[in-house]
């Protein structure tokens, strides 16, 4: 049970990364077949996920680190602005 529980928080971690570097990195990434609305719905996923982290790995030191530091570094990817209390929670965590 143990297994199973880090190994789906890893996947969780490594999934939420991608979409925070998708937000972050939009503008320098290659176009393809990526379009605005592709843009939209990883900006709404990566909210969901941090609603999903926040209530179920809120306990997990590297669940803290990694949200911390995107959210330290991004505050408005996860809200709708720059926010200074977005950001001091993130250093928080």
């Amino acid at each position: 049970m143990y297994f199973y529980e880090r190994f789906s928080a890893q996947i969780y971690l490594a999934f939420i990364l991608l979409c925070w570097y998708i937000q972050v990195e939009w503008g320098i990434l290659p176009d393809g077949d990526l379009t605005d609305k592709d843009y939209k719905e990883c900006g709404s996923l990566l909210r969901e996920l941090t609603d999903f982290g926040l209530r179920k790995y809120r306990s997990r030191p590297d669940f803290l680190w990694t949200f911390g530091y995107m959210i330290s570094l991004f505050p408005e990817v996860f809200v709708d602005s720059h926010d200074e209390e977005a950001e001091m929670k993130g250093i928080e965590m």
